[in-house]
């Protein structure tokens, strides 16, 4: 599944599903109480693959947008306003307005997710990287010692409040 805690309170869930395709209306019966979309990736297996390929691609991003804003606070540039720029071209993200956009608004904390998540997906994505072929992506290394680090300094636990 994706979405977070207000997501699951709503119904709004999104499951990705692995299961041999003749059972997939019966799973789809079910999880569809509580995900608006419900989608099948494959064979079992194959929906925590893609769960897990997700939360890499998210990771990424909240990476990339924590070290971004942080050189933004260093250089003095408005937040406020790189985040109006960033949400009109590509770099705009379901990342960039989950995380961003509350904290500029007083509400970093509310988006319920911490630096041991971020670390726990980057190392399920490491541990499915070296299952499946075995080459290590140079990437993951950057990620984990980044949020480690992070960790370790006694950063707030809020992605955003890193920045």
């Amino acid at each position: 599944m994706t979405g977070g805690p207000l997501q699951a309170e709503r119904g709004e869930l999104a499951s990705l599903v692995g299961c041999r395709r003749e059972k997939f209306n019966r799973v789809k019966a079910v999880v569809c109480h509580y995900s608006t979309i419900v989608q099948r990736f494959g064979e079992p297996g194959a929906g925590h693959t893609a769960k897990l390929l997700n939360n890499f691609v998210t990771q990424s991003t909240g990476t990339l947008l924590a070290e971004a804003y942080a050189r933004a606070s260093r250089a003095g540039v408005d937040w406020r306003a790189l985040y109006d720029v960033m949400c009109t071209g590509t770099a705009k993200s379901g990342t960039l307005e989950k995380v961003v956009g509350p904290a500029l608004d007083g509400h970093a904390g509310s988006d319920q997710f911490s630096l041991t998540h971020a670390r726990k997906d980057i190392a399920y994505y490491q541990r499915l990287c070296k299952r499946m072929d075995g080459i290590p992506v140079s990437l993951l290394k950057r990620h984990m010692t980044y949020w480690t680090g992070r960790s370790q300094m006694g950063l707030a636990m809020n992605m955003c409040r890193l920045c």
